[in-house]
């Protein structure tokens, strides 16, 4: 009986041994995770020690095989560590993950050079401004009419920039400088003292939210570092696993309609078709468990053509994991061109951005040809998008871009999988 009360064998499931032990980089467990309003007990792989990012091995609940499970950095009560709890966000796939992880960190501190200021610029900023409104009611003591206009202007950029926020720290910094507004204490009268006071525990929470951010970073940093490792881990065995299957086929071209059972390169596609299936159970997260499992069920029926010496199924079937697998090895690249398109914010792209993007969009567009054939895949729809999309990255255009490398990205994964039933849309990281 296994972990989940069932006699189900666990071999079922295409574990990496290699990742589950004490030397391993994870390994696999059972976990409970709070996902959307429920808790959760799955399996899952921790691509980490250490970390709280899970691939979902074992579907539960809501969740799919597959499924990248993310650490959702929520302010802590420190007043009640009992109400402490850690929440996480569902993505579809590794790509999704590490571009939600992206905007995370671009939403806290945005990189250099940036127009857009992140929350870590604006709440020092609100903490600059209450200090000023602090160091000035200290020196006046007495507040003139000229004072109370100064301070209302102060004051008010403090509510505007708290104004509409979620986050409880927000919350209760607000409400401290909504009421010192007024330039009033509880009995009506232009108190400094108890207006500082409400200042003053304005400006604690603002500054308690901005030493959450600060830790914050350091974290989404090491999430990013660990999914870029997984994504890598997972594109070099994609291309492992293309060449195999090329050297499989040019194997497959030396058998004749007939041939004994011991001929070399009968022999040598026999191993290399055990290697794939064996290399295939590194892919745990989406989009390569799709390719995955489209690849096992070639793998058996390269298997049983062999066994039958049957070469014409055998290409096949070989072929087609090949094409299968470099349709995955396009979805990455061109999900990376979204990831760098959706991080951008404006209408226009910048000038050299603009070009690098459009020469790598045409690379791609080079390698469309070869993609033609394939089964399952809407080889003219593609030919569009990729047309389309580059006349508008030429054009400077971000929003149209972005459309149409997505519908690219759709195209791609047609042959791979059937389309989700749930929402593709990936969850924030991050709760501003």
């Amino acid at each position: 009986m296994d972990i989940f009360g069932s006699t189900e064998r666990k071999d079922i499931l295409a574990f990496d041994k290699s990742r589950n032990g004490k030397h391993g980089v994870g390994g696999f467990h059972a976990v409970t995770v709070i996902v959307g309003g429920g808790r959760i007990r799955l399996f899952v792989l921790q691509p980490e020690n250490g970390t709280k990012i899970h691939i979902v091995v074992r579907p539960e609940g809501a969740l799919t095989e597959g499924d990248v499970l993310l650490p959702r950095w929520r302010e802590w009560d420190d007043a009640d560590p009992g109400k402490r709890e850690l929440r996480h966000s569902r993505y579809r796939d590794l790509l999704s993950a590490q571009r939600g992880t992206l905007h995370a960190i671009v939403g806290y501190e945005p990189e250099n050079g940036s127009v857009k200021p992140g929350e870590l610029e604006k709440m020092l900023a609100t903490s600059d401004t209450a200090k000023d409104a602090l160091a000035y009611m200290r020196a006046v003591r007495r507040l003139e009419p000229a004072d109370a206009l100064h301070l209302k202007a102060l004051i008010s950029k403090l509510v505007e920039a708290l104004d509409g926020s979620r986050l409880p720290r927000k919350q209760e910094a607000l409400e401290q400088f909504g009421r010192s507004l007024l330039l009033k204490d509880r009995k009506g009268r232009s108190n400094v003292g108890a207006l500082c006071a409400r200042l003053l525990a304005g400006l604690r929470r603002v500054n308690g939210r901005v030493d959450d951010i600060r830790s914050i970073g350091p974290r989404l940093a090491l999430q990013l570092m660990v999914l870029e490792q997984e994504l890598t881990l997972h594109f070099r065995t994609c291309t492992a696993v293309e060449k195999v299957l090329r050297g499989a086929i040019k194997e497959s071209e030396l058998l004749d309609t007939e041939w004994s059972g011991g001929s070399r390169p009968a022999l040598r596609i026999g191993v290399a078709i055990e290697r794939l299936t064996q290399m295939g159970k590194v892919f745990h997260a989406e989009p390569f468990l799709s390719l995955r499992r489209r690849i096992e069920d070639q793998m058996l029926v390269a298997a049983v053509a062999l066994k039958e010496h049957k070469v014409e199924p055998l290409r096949q079937a070989l072929e087609r994991a090949r094409e299968l697998v470099i349709l995955t090895i396009e979805r990455v690249e061109l999900g990376a061109i979204h990831r760098d398109l959706s991080l951008l914010a404006g209408e226009k792209l910048p000038a050299d951005l603009g070009r690098e993007l459009e020469n790598r969009l045409g690379r791609f567009a080079s390698r469309v040809p070869e993609l033609k054939g394939i089964e399952g895949l809407p080889y003219d729809e593609a030919v569009l998008a990729v047309r389309d999309g580059r006349r508008t990255l030429a054009n400077g255009g971000l929003k149209e871009a972005k459309e149409f490398v997505g519908i690219l990205v759709a195209v791609l994964e047609v042959p791979l999988k059937p389309v989700r039933a749930v929402s593709d849309v990936p969850q924030s990281a991050a709760i501003h």
